[in-house]
């Protein structure tokens, strides 16, 4: 099963294993407590979540760190803070799953200092960010001396590679308007995809460089992707010109 946000794979487990032993059998005729929270977060119901919650801790039961990731999950999408940093607090393993679930939790709620806080705890306790971290850290850089900071961390730890990393330092980058170092990145590129393409094109587009981002428009094609909606949103954007509107048509 794939951790919801981090993108991390874990291993979907049975209720029974899903908790460390204790006097209640009930568990083992529960249906999994994840697909539980799953349909909980699908229908938004948050009532019913919070009765998970409570349910899987009951009867002095201690969850599998498994678990606990997908429950502090549930909470910070139901913006339910004080909930997730408790379950977080409490864990007696916080795997780079547990840790980048808040990190990603805090971006997401532009609470930037809190991101760089919980980055800076979990290097402490030597657990190793992955690419789903970096990617989050990344959009939460508040100055162009944490982007290089981030992005000499991440070369030296060989993750720049990494198609997450690489469109995350892109889009960074060109949000500082800084177009020559987000062309270094793309240009670093081994292979190609598409996820990359559409950064780059939409930095040089968001920053009205319309020849720039149309001329990676046609090299994109001439590599052979197809264009998709983002694709084509950025290069329209960056169109200020008629002219240059009929020459994306003919492209």
């Amino acid at each position: 099963m794939i951790s919801p946000d981090s993108g991390t794979k874990e291993t979907s487990q049975e209720p029974s294993k899903l908790c460390t032993p204790c006097k209640s059998t009930a568990f083992m005729l529960i249906p999994s407590y994840s697909e539980l929270i799953k349909c909980c977060l699908a229908r938004g119901a948050v009532r019913e979540g919070k009765l998970d919650h409570n349910h899987v801790f009951s009867n002095g039961c201690q969850p599998k760190t498994f678990l606990i990731n997908i429950l502090i999950n549930m909470s910070v999408k139901f913006n339910l803070w004080e909930e997730a940093k408790t379950l977080f607090d409490k864990m007696p393993e916080r795997t780079v799953v547990s840790w980048t679930t808040m990190i990603r939790s805090y971006c997401n709620a532009k609470m930037n200092y809190k991101v760089f806080e919980f980055f800076i705890l979990m290097l402490r306790e030597g657990v190793r960010p992955n690419m789903y971290t970096y990617s989050s850290i990344l959009r939460a850089c508040v100055c162009l001396f944490n982007l290089r900071q981030l992005h000499c961390g991440i070369v030296k730890v060989g993750l720049d590679s990494d198609v997450f990393v690489r469109s995350a330092l892109i889009d960074v980058y060109a949000k500082w308007g800084e177009l020559n170092n987000a062309l270094c990145v793309f240009n670093e590129m081994v292979t190609g995809d598409l996820v990359v393409w559409n950064s780059i094109i939409g930095g040089f587009a968001q920053n009205s460089y319309g020849d720039e981002a149309l001329n990676l428009f046609k090299r994109m094609k001439r590599a052979g992707f197809v264009a998709g909606q983002a694709t084509l949103s950025s290069v329209l954007r960056a169109c200020t010109g008629l002219a240059l509107n009929a020459k994306l048509l003919h492209y």
